[in-house]
């Protein structure tokens, strides 16, 4: 509930929200996929590999905001 209301005064501040599941932990997903700006800020991984793989794209996407401004 807490990290809705969170989300929730963040995205209407104006907060672009990127958000990280790891897949098959026990957090519930559904409320930090919710969390998220859009369903393409919001990455799934499993592994190592895969978020260093987010991140990365995270980052691109911060870049990309940066310059177009």
């Amino acid at each position: 509930q807490k990290l809705g209301q969170a989300c929730a005064n963040a995205k209407a501040a104006g907060i672009i929200i990127y958000t990280v599941v790891l897949v098959d932990t026990t957090v519930d997903q559904s409320t930090v996929r919710a969390c998220a700006s859009s369903t393409d800020k919001t990455f799934d991984v499993t592994n190592s590999s895969g978020l260093t793989a987010a991140f990365n794209n995270i980052a691109g996407s911060i870049s990309a905001l940066r310059l177009a401004s």
